[in-house]
């Protein structure tokens, strides 16, 4: 036992029994000095050298005693509740508490006069949906029985192994309330600033992920490139089964991980949106399409909560003839429009709000009908909300943005080819043509000199033949040229 130690219990042991005085007319028994004994100096060495702390020798006396215990000496062996208010926080002394974090998702810090003490966070219980101070001893007592645990249990003490499944299990058990609780916390970062990894379902800071997800124990395959990122992002909103059109199609992984793609994932309806253009147009350069509007219905809801001052809104909520306005006036912020010169920057986006706005209203009037108890009210506000846009849609919006537009053609220079700029490419594509058979010839396995070769017959026949892009793509014998049908362009 240290010396601090001792001089604890001393000074609790001496106060404790100088203050207590028998009185006749209290009938509870007090117990004396002769009658308790404390450990022995080799008793409480051991027992201190076996990991009990120093509260456990204090609660195992009477009660008591303990009531009588200094106050500077019992709060600093009470277990602290970060988060909680002084009056439900009992087991604080708030005289000395100077400063307490009100995040329960970081470790607290308790500072008295002369000493700062920590007081560590606590994690879900991926079983029983508690809150665990000892992670692993509440695993053994109460869970022995799961697969998980055995695993765990199975394994050597101090290994490597068993410290990462220990450490994945209380990840997943944070991950699964849907709260953001981050692996290495810092107060200058925000909780959108973190992103969850992919293998171990623990939060990281979004410039350090990418370095934690390649080196993570549970990546299988640290060589493998991939967008840590999104596929974190994608992880945290889980409304993507294996099925899903826009998984299959890969539209999920060209979302850049952002506000609006993390918004757009976790709205239903948005979703369907893009699902719905996914299934009616195949083409794959069209996928670029069903991005551009997903994330830009997905900063239309954000205009829109910022407006109302509500988070929480979804698409669907925003759908009503009574948000007519408010469409109309989050439609301008992300058009950026301006009220002196009466102009949009961006008044593209602005003339085609209102067809996408139109096609989520349609989307969401079907999912309506379909539902086994549909709610006529709803299917009426969609409705009503349809004839706004078609009757007032263009005096709002549309017709300033089509003058704009119009006004940015007249200033716009049109350029015409010069016949020496096209004699220059289509040497350059004979070059490169010419060129790529020569290396072929000596290795038909060069890769690089096979995409040349594509890549120069490909442009020639576009421009110089005229032939659209898509039926250039769509031709199945292009790709099978020279015996390479293997290889994709």
């Amino acid at each position: 036992m240290n010396r601090r130690s001792k001089r604890i219990l001393d000074l609790a042991r001496d106060k404790s029994l100088a203050d207590m005085t028998p009185s006749s007319s209290d009938n509870s028994q007090i117990i004396s000095d002769s009658e308790y004994k404390l450990p022995e100096e080799s008793e409480a060495e051991s027992s201190w050298e076996c990991g009990y702390r120093e509260s456990d020798f204090f609660l195992d006396r009477p009660i008591e005693l303990r009531q009588e215990l200094p106050d500077s000496t019992y709060t600093t062996m009470q277990t602290i509740q970060p988060g909680l208010p002084p009056e439900e926080n009992n087991s604080v002394d708030h005289n000395y508490c100077v400063s307490l974090r009100q995040n329960d998702n970081l470790d607290s810090e308790v500072k008295t006069p002369g000493k700062t003490r920590r007081v560590r966070r606590k994690h879900q219980c991926l079983y029983c949906n508690q809150d665990v101070g000892n992670f692993l001893r509440h695993m053994e007592r109460n869970h022995w029985d799961e697969f998980q645990v055995q695993e765990i249990l199975s394994l050597e003490k101090k290994s490597k192994k068993r410290i990462k499944l220990i450490d994945k299990l209380r990840k997943e058990g944070d991950f699964s309330t849907s709260n953001i609780v981050p692996v290495m916390a810092n107060k200058k970062k925000l909780v959108e600033d973190y992103i969850v990894c992919k293998f171990c379902q623990g939060y990281y800071a979004k410039n350090s992920l990418r370095r934690h997800a390649k080196k993570c124990f549970f990546n299988p395959d640290p060589s493998q490139r991939f967008q840590a990122q999104i596929e974190g992002q994608t992880v945290m909103v889980g409304n993507f089964g294996p099925n899903d059109p826009l998984k299959i199609s890969g539209l999920i992984n060209m979302l850049r991980a952002d506000e609006t793609s993390l918004v757009a994932k976790k709205d239903q309806l948005i979703c369907e949106v893009g699902r719905r253009y996914i299934k009616s147009h195949k083409e794959k350069h069209l996928l670029v399409v069903a991005k551009r509007n997903m994330r830009r219905l997905a900063r239309l809801l954000i205009s829109v909560r910022t407006l109302k001052n509500n988070k929480t809104l979804g698409l669907a909520e925003i759908l009503l003839p009574k948000m007519f306005k408010i469409l109309v006036l989050a439609t301008r912020n992300i058009a950026e429009y301006d009220v002196e010169n009466r102009s949009f920057k961006s008044p593209s986006l602005a003339l085609q709000m209102g067809t996408l706005i139109k096609h989520a209203v349609n989307t969401a009037c079907s999912i309506e009908i379909q539902k086994e108890n549909p709610r006529k009210n709803y299917i009426e506000n969609f409705k009503e909300l349809i004839k706004l846009i078609d009757n007032d849609w263009a005096i709002e919006v549309s017709s300033e943005a089509g003058q704009n537009l119009a006004y940015k053609k007249f200033n716009k220079p049109t350029l015409i080819h010069v016949a020496e700029d096209i004699k220059k490419l289509d040497q350059y594509l004979k070059n490169l043509i010419s060129q790529a058979k020569l290396v072929l010839a000596e290795n038909d396995h060069n890769e690089k000199a096979y995409r040349d070769l594509l890549e120069g017959i490909f442009c020639s026949v576009m421009i110089f033949n005229k032939r659209w892009v898509g039926e250039l793509q769509n031709r199945d014998g292009f790709y099978t040229l020279f015996g390479k049908s293997e290889k994709k362009f």
